[in-house]
């Protein structure tokens, strides 16, 4: 309610149980600061990609190919987080990298674009004679990449001239079997289908101060992969587009995310260790609500590093209070466990290194007390 009266944007990711915590948060933001995208629904479902991203005809090939290798990043982390085995090859990367960026920088942004240019021989062969002849010599090592891809017919005295005929899949298996998996999910299928043409745009809202709601009931999205990857793909839309916005302002007013129980998505986790350090510098805020402190273990580091801050409410147990014991001096986990209802132990970082106090807390706007 505050950051919505201040004008911050906000994004809420929610894939816990029924979407109890968004459906709370929606009732107090206004309704035209409101934008709610219910996965499950086929009206609020998007196309698979990055159409924040606009490559314009005024535009540089140096700017288009910039913008194009952005994306590219993204949909290459994307593609990763699809858990098959290990990550993907340096081979693997290479192939992928090659045919997003043959196919971003023609303003193209759905990842189904990139995977019908590596898989089909003759969408191949067009998006490369699609390019002009600038953008072939700068993209040569790329385009030359992509010919490994082509199978040739036999030659024989029949057939005096060999011919493409399709593509060398085992080059490329382990991102098709990713794909593969990802389009073994209806709802997964019909995103990497659907154009992303009538997709929100992110930066808009950011700058509008919209909040924005993404909905993925449990009982709709079962799977540990589905959630992983839907988790993964949109917060590195919000990333993209709190980059964007960085190239519009200086300062660009907060924008704040929100997840509940995050290590629910491990890839995300990763991409996070990436996008925390640099986070604040594009005035994008994430929060992270857990059950105990060692469900961010695998991102210790970084948000120590990124200089976050820690509310601790009762209920915490004491390897909760002694993870931060170094930094409260004045606190025994006596205090903590003995807090009164609607309190909370702070930690909050500051120019001068941390602060803690015990806060009361404002009453949930549900509560009658």
């Amino acid at each position: 309610k505050y950051c919505n009266e201040n004008k911050e944007g906000i994004f809420i990711l929610d894939f816990i149980k029924s979407c109890e915590l968004s459906n709370n948060i929606s009732k107090i933001i206004p309704k035209k600061d409101l934008v709610i995208l219910d996965l499950s629904k086929e009206k609020d479902m998007q196309g698979l990609g990055y159409n924040e991203i606009t490559i314009i005809d005024d535009m540089t090939n140096f700017e288009k190919l910039n913008l194009a290798n952005i994306q590219s990043q993204q949909a290459m982390a994307l593609i990763d987080s699809i858990s098959i085995g290990d990550s993907l090859s340096s081979r693997m990367r290479r192939f992928f990298n090659a045919a997003a960026n043959v196919v971003f920088v023609q303003n193209y942004s759905s990842i189904k674009n990139v995977i019908e240019c590596l898989e089909n021989h003759k969408k191949r062969n067009t998006y490369i004679n699609s390019l002009s002849d600038e953008l072939k010599e700068m993209l040569e090592d790329e385009i030359n990449t992509l010919n490994e891809l082509d199978e040739y017919s036999k030659v024989s005295k029949n057939n005096p001239v060999s011919e493409v005929i399709g593509t060398k899949e085992s080059k490329i298996e382990h991102i098709l079997d990713r794909v593969n998996t990802l389009r073994e999910d209806f709802k997964l299928k019909y995103m990497y289908n659907k154009s992303t043409e009538n997709n929100i745009d992110l930066v808009k809202l950011m700058e509008q101060g919209k909040t924005v709601i993404i909905q993925m009931k449990e009982s709709d999205f079962p799977t540990k992969m589905i959630k992983n990857t839907l988790v993964t793909y949109w917060v590195s839309k919000i990333w993209l587009a709190s980059q964007l916005r960085g190239n519009l302002h200086e300062k660009p007013l907060r924008c704040n995310v929100i997840i509940d129980e995050v290590f629910q998505a491990p890839t995300c986790m990763k991409t996070l260790e990436y996008i925390l350090p640099q986070s604040r510098k594009f005035g994008c805020k994430f929060i992270f609500s857990t059950q105990y402190i060692r469900q961010l273990e695998s991102i210790f580091d970084t948000l120590e590093a990124s200089g976050s801050s820690y509310m601790l409410l009762k209920g915490c147990m004491e390897d909760d209070f002694n993870h931060f014991k170094s930094k409260l001096p004045n606190f025994e986990y006596e205090d903590l466990r003995d807090m009164k209802q609607w309190h909370s132990l702070n930690l909050i970082y500051y120019s001068n290194g941390y602060a803690s106090f015990i806060s009361k807390l404002p009453y949930p706007i549900t509560s009658k007390e």
